[in-house]
């Protein structure tokens, strides 16, 4: 199996992998949060997402609901076992999804498709913060979603 793109360890970064089988969509949301200092980690499978929480330490996984093969949602059971502290974003082109999925433990949230570079990055900084890592420099995006500067 071909390792997933991927930027070399920065340190002090958090890491976010980013799985979803539209190469656009992982190279538009990927700069998004590069943009903004997160180190990303990119697969198109749930196979290539298993091999870099296996290699990675991850902090959060941006998981598409649909995907070729095993789906997000065992993906997401995967990752909880393999990785019991990173947190999961589900993306769907759905308009909700099953209660039960979204309330698993280490389950963060879902967002719907198109996503908002706002929501999505707002977001990953909250799965950071209820994972007790964010860095100093996000800090005040994370103030500004808690006052409401930044759509949520």
């Amino acid at each position: 199996m071909t390792p997933p793109n991927a930027l070399g360890p920065r340190g002090d970064q958090p890491t976010v992998l980013l799985v979803d089988d539209s190469r656009d969509l992982r190279a538009l949301v990927g700069h998004w949060l590069e943009d903004v200092g997160f180190e990303v980690l990119t697969a198109a499978s749930a196979e290539e997402a298993i091999w870099s929480i296996q290699q990675y330490a991850v902090d959060v996984a941006l998981c598409d609901v649909m995907l070729p093969g095993h789906d997000g949602i065992w993906l997401a059971r995967e990752i909880s076992a393999l990785s019991p502290n990173t947190q999961v974003i589900f993306t769907t082109a759905l308009e909700s999804l099953p209660g039960s999925e979204t309330l698993r433990p280490g389950i963060f949230g879902y967002l719907v498709k198109p996503l908002s570079q706002d929501r999505l990055i707002g977001m990953v900084l909250r799965a950071c913060a209820a994972s007790s890592y964010i860095p100093e420099r996000h800090t005040k995006v994370l103030r500004s979603l808690r006052s409401g500067d930044i759509d949520s």
